[in-house]
């Protein structure tokens, strides 16, 4: 179990929540918000997102990205406009913050 704040990631059953309210996520946005997880406190580049979760001939397909991230944020954050989960570095990429509420948990 990740957690990140009041957003819960069950990778064993591939569920999601936000508080006590489960979120539904398409396969891509759910690989997405993985890769976040994985990367904590650490900028990834629009480029990398877009090869780890897509493909190779994604890779320059920054609207797609863009798009994506969009409604994942639409899906995960109390307030898509000042987001807590996915904080986008302009010029360099996006990243999920590491902070004191963070915790990873193995069951």
């Amino acid at each position: 179990m990740f957690t990140h704040g009041d957003l819960k990631i069950d990778q064993a059953l591939a569920e999601v929540w936000l508080g006590e309210k489960q979120i539904f996520l398409s396969a891509t946005e759910y690989r997405l918000l993985l890769q976040f997880s994985h990367n904590v406190g650490e900028i990834v580049s629009a480029e990398d997102l877009l090869s780890s979760v897509w493909g190779s001939e994604y890779f320059e397909d920054k609207e797609i990205l863009w798009v994506t991230i969009a409604r994942l944020r639409q899906k995960v954050e109390e307030n898509p406009h000042e987001p807590r989960h996915i904080v986008t570095r302009p010029g360099l990429g996006y990243f999920m913050p590491s902070s004191v509420d963070l915790q990873i948990e193995d069951y």
